[in-house]
């Protein structure tokens, strides 16, 4: 037992020391910062596609679908990939999350419960996040969490055709998803305005409301 609290005081310690010299980004979401440093990347692991067509989700939620471009972008290499992953992982969200709200509006029983939730989440966590975009990252990956427990919540409900804009997850993701886009446009304003018009395409079709 001496053993193990000696060890427990090193460990903190250690984070401690992390923390004080830079090795963990600070932000706003500090637990978020952590849980990603302590992220290992996921073996073996995809994006499993069988929801429906991405193009076709956007078409579902009336929204046009304006394809990040990194060609044309004014963010370093590195940003630009990064924001590519994950608008990857966020377009995988849409899709997954429009499947199951038309299935459940439908009143059908559901052919399949799998879900790819686990993999965008892991996904989006293995991203290689420059330090100033984890705050972004964060309240994108909190959004989805929230969008796939509402989800969750509504089928266990009984209540198949009923969706509930004013719910509590679904007002607290908008809210989240709002965040992440004028966080991105405080930090790309000067972008093209093709990679504008995604930043703002990307994150508002994935919003419920």
């Amino acid at each position: 037992m001496r053993y193990l609290i000696v060890a427990g005081i090193v460990v903190l310690l250690g984070l401690a020391g992390a923390f004080m010299f830079g090795y963990f980004e600070p932000s706003g979401h500090t637990d978020y910062a952590l849980q990603k440093q302590l992220h290992g990347e996921p073996a073996n692991r995809g994006i499993i596609w069988h929801a429906i067509p991405v193009d076709e989700a956007y078409n579902s939620v009336a929204r046009q679908r304006t394809p990040y471009r990194s060609d044309i972008t004014k963010a370093s290499r590195d940003e630009a990939d990064y924001l590519s992953s994950l608008f990857a992982l966020t377009d995988a969200a849409l899709a997954e999350r429009v499947a199951i709200q038309l299935e459940l509006q439908s009143g059908e029983p559901a052919e399949s419960e799998k879900s790819n939730y686990d993999d965008i989440l892991a996904g989006i966590l293995a991203l290689k996040t420059p330090g100033h975009l984890v705050p972004v990252e964060a309240l994108i990956f909190e959004a989805i969490s929230e969008q796939r427990a509402y989800l969750d919540a509504w089928r266990e409900s009984g209540r198949r055709l009923f969706f509930d804009r004013s719910a509590a997850m679904v007002e607290s993701s908008h809210e989240k998803l709002t965040g992440a886009y004028e966080r991105l446009m405080e930090i790309y304003g000067d972008e093209e305005p093709h990679n504008k018009q995604a930043l703002f395409d990307h994150l508002h079709a994935l919003d419920f409301i």
